[in-house]
């Protein structure tokens, strides 16, 4: 069994379906009430849908999921999309990139401009980036284990949301739409509506969110630098 293959089965075994668990361990992210809940749905369900204000630390969310999903399930795919480049690669994208960077799988994966990957299986294991600007940007995407996550779900058309459904089709593969209800109208919106029966979905009020009021930004979930997983297991720094 090669190196990433023993860590992410010694991680499958604790953090499978407890992305919680997983934050607070391995990346010294402490999940508010609702980030709790709403992470144990992706694990357990394969439809979540999260509708917020701002500030509530939807982006931090969002990140440790994608690393969750990124170790805990072998030869795995993460596809992180928004409608705009500025959203998905300047909050996003970075956000994973600081959560991974004070972590204790630093080592296991590696981060780029467009894509994390399990080091060494980088064409098989990653996660990627992909702005929802057409739908064959969401295609080709067919593996046992995939997660998609589609941040200001409000702002993707109907055509993308429909070619990322018809990626879906294994067992292990989950959704994961987050945003606020800018419009009244569209897939997201019909998720909190008339096609709310296979969501597990959740509403957070900014005016009821601590976060709001301390920092306006998800990095409040911030804890002290962590120290190497994969450094214990494998004999590196």
């Amino acid at each position: 069994m090669s190196k990433p293959y023993k860590v992410v089965s010694d991680l499958v075994l604790e953090h499978w379906d407890d992305p919680v668990a997983f934050g607070e361990d391995m990346l010294g992210f402490s999940a508010d009430e609702w980030q709790q809940v709403a992470m144990m749905d992706v694990a357990q369900y394969p439809r979540t849908s999260v509708r917020s204000g701002q500030g509530v630390g939807k982006t931090g969310f969002e990140a440790v999921l994608v690393i969750w999903f990124l170790c805990c399930r072998p030869n795995s795919r993460v596809v992180c999309t928004a409608p705009t480049k500025q959203q998905l690669n300047d909050v996003l994208w970075a956000e994973v990139a600081k959560w991974l960077e004070s972590s204790m799988v630093k080592n296991l994966l590696k981060w780029t401009k467009t894509k994390v990957y399990m080091i060494g299986h980088e064409e098989r294991w990653f996660a990627t980036a992909r702005t929802a600007n057409k739908p064959e940007n969401m295609q080709g995407f067919h593996v046992d284990h995939m997660l998609f996550i589609v941040d200001e779900a409000s702002g993707v058309a109907d055509p993308i949301m429909e070619a990322i459904q018809g990626t879906l089709s294994g067992d292990d593969n989950k959704l994961l739409m987050c945003g606020n209800l800018t419009r009244t109208s569209g897939f997201f919106y019909d998720s909190h509506n008339r096609d709310h029966k296979p969501f597990r979905t959740h509403k957070v009020d900014s005016r009821n969110s601590k976060r709001t009021s301390t920092s306006k930004c998800s990095s409040t979930n911030m804890a002290p630098k962590a120290t190497s997983y994969a450094s214990g297991l494998w004999g590196v720094s």
